[in-house]
């Protein structure tokens, strides 16, 4: 998938192959741990969920409904503007 299609706001959560391995940065999204190097099939998947919901809790979550006291999510937003300026010239 060309990273141009993802120019609408969206942040990205996803483990770090294709074209997200090659545009990651802490600042634009977050990075789920893959497990594919592990042979057992069920428990690469559990290692993953883990990852996910770790960060779904604990970075993602929080960051969005974290808003100033004029009801507006600054952190969120200025991830959306780093995955703008990041990936869009990608």
């Amino acid at each position: 998938m060309d990273p141009s299609e993802h120019g609408n706001g969206a942040l990205n959560c996803s483990i770090l192959d294709g074209w997200w391995g090659e545009c990651y940065a802490a600042t634009n999204g977050w990075a789920i741990e893959s497990a594919e190097q592990d042979p057992d099939q069920d428990r690469c998947d559990m290692r993953e969920a883990a990852s996910l919901f770790a960060i779904l809790e604990h970075y993602v979550v929080p960051r969005f409904y974290e808003c100033g006291h004029d009801g507006v999510q600054r952190a969120w937003v200025q991830m959306v503007q780093q995955g703008w300026a990041s990936l869009g010239p990608r």
